[in-house]
């Protein structure tokens, strides 16, 4: 899921292209992406840390809402992850730096 999550949120590419790339059903990488977006809307503007806000409003477990919150950093702050500089970077150190 994590890569899933990062790749969705930071490349524009339509969903079978990404389907293909992950290895998921494109059913799946729709309601994921869907998720995503839902969630980024949601808790973008709103105070405090991103982990307890996805917790709360969402009732997620700490896990999930850690992957969740590290992918709204990485759209909030706009990383271009596929950038030769972050292309090394994996989802656990990202979600570090978030933390």
């Amino acid at each position: 899921m994590a890569s899933l999550l990062i790749y969705c949120s930071t490349t524009y590419c339509p969903h079978g292209q990404v389907s293909d790339k992950c290895g998921v059903t494109l059913k799946s990488c729709r309601r994921q992406f869907d998720n995503i977006k839902r969630v980024f809307k949601s808790i973008e503007e709103m105070p405090g840390k991103y982990v307890s806000n996805v917790e709360r409003h969402f009732g997620l477990s700490r896990a999930l809402a850690e992957k969740y919150a590290t992918v709204v950093f990485i759209a909030s702050f706009r990383f271009e992850i596929n950038k030769r500089k972050l292309n090394s970077l994996s989802f656990e150190a990202i979600k570090s730096v978030n933390f």
